[in-house]
């Protein structure tokens, strides 16, 4: 049986085609609405709040906290009130990291090298857009939002990420989505009495993530102890497509640079086979420059309709 294709940019080209005819009538409301309806299936907030947290770095100076580590407090408020997805609850809100939807922009678009760290004249640091940035606005809609998920799932650094000493994360995400991917309802309840349950609580605002990136949709407990935990998760009908991909054909330990990193290698490519290890120690360089894994979303293409996904950034 053929897989039913998934695609963006015909979702969101013909909405805003419809919408600018300023058409009046029933059959054409109809329409409007159910493309609306079916753009809920794909993450394009992500890629349209994303966009919009790029152009606020390009068109203003955004200097970097004491730290150098972080965007600067008096601008959160600002770049949060952009986005679709906008944080509502930011009163007291001084942080980086009580605004995860900009503190995982801000270290996409970092280890993406969509943007770089730069000194003003008052040897200040600030944050600069690249080259790159104008190459990744030629991109299609969906050919940025593989770029984003290959950003995060191969060049982003998850411990750092979520302020841990190590990626504690990886070991049990590949047991939870596989859950997720053999229920019936695709959903899992995070139960305090199950095993699993207790050894997640820590990811935090990882949940929310894989929410944004369309893979889940978690529902919210308010009553916590901790900073961010759902009481369920559900495999949204994307992420059925998606997440098997991930665990296998773009598996995260082969796949995630600071997590082979994290094991001994030094300077690992990407996806390539792990070099063997002479008397179980790890070797002091990678050897595999001869065999280089293909593009990390040519995985995903068989998903998408040719026109929509074609390239990404070198």
């Amino acid at each position: 049986m053929e897989m039913e294709q998934l695609s963006f940019d015909s979702l969101l080209l013909e909405c805003d085609s419809a919408e600018k005819a300023h058409t009046t009538t029933e059959n054409s409301k109809i329409k409007i609405k159910a493309i609306k309806e079916n753009r809920k299936v794909f993450p394009s907030s992500l890629v349209i709040d994303f966009d919009r947290f790029m152009n606020y770095a390009e068109h203003q100076s955004i200097q970097l906290g004491s730290s150098g580590k972080c965007i600067s407090a008096e601008h959160l408020p600002a770049i949060n009130e952009r986005f679709i997805e906008h944080q509502k609850d930011i009163t007291n809100n001084k942080h980086q990291e009580q605004y995860p939807y900009i503190h995982l922009f801000y270290y996409l678009a970092s280890s993406g090298k969509l943007l770089k760290k730069t000194s003003n004249p008052l040897n200040k640091r600030q944050l600069q857009v690249t080259e790159r940035w104008n190459m990744y606005q030629r991109l299609t809609d969906t050919e940025k939002y593989l770029f984003l998920l290959e950003t995060f799932w191969v060049d982003t650094n998850w411990a750092k990420l979520l302020n841990q000493p190590i990626n504690f994360v990886h070991f049990l995400l590949p047991d939870l989505l596989t859950k997720l991917i053999e229920s019936k309802t695709r959903n899992f309840l995070l139960n305090e009495d199950s095993l699993l349950t207790n050894l997640i609580t820590e990811w935090n605002y990882f949940f929310l993530y894989l929410e944004w990136f369309g893979i889940w949709v978690c529902e919210t407990n308010e009553q916590t102890r901790h900073d961010y935990f759902p009481k369920q998760i559900t495999l949204t009908i994307f992420g059925k497509n998606v997440a098997p991909i991930l665990l296998k054909s773009r598996n995260l330990g082969k796949w995630n640079i600071a997590l082979r990193c994290e094991y001994g290698e030094v300077d690992p490519i990407p996806g390539s086979s792990f070099p063997d290890f002479p008397n179980d120690k790890f070797p002091i360089k990678s050897n595999n420059r001869d065999h280089r894994p293909q593009h990390f979303y040519e995985a995903f293409t068989h998903l998408f309709p040719k026109r929509d996904l074609q390239t990404t950034l070198p």
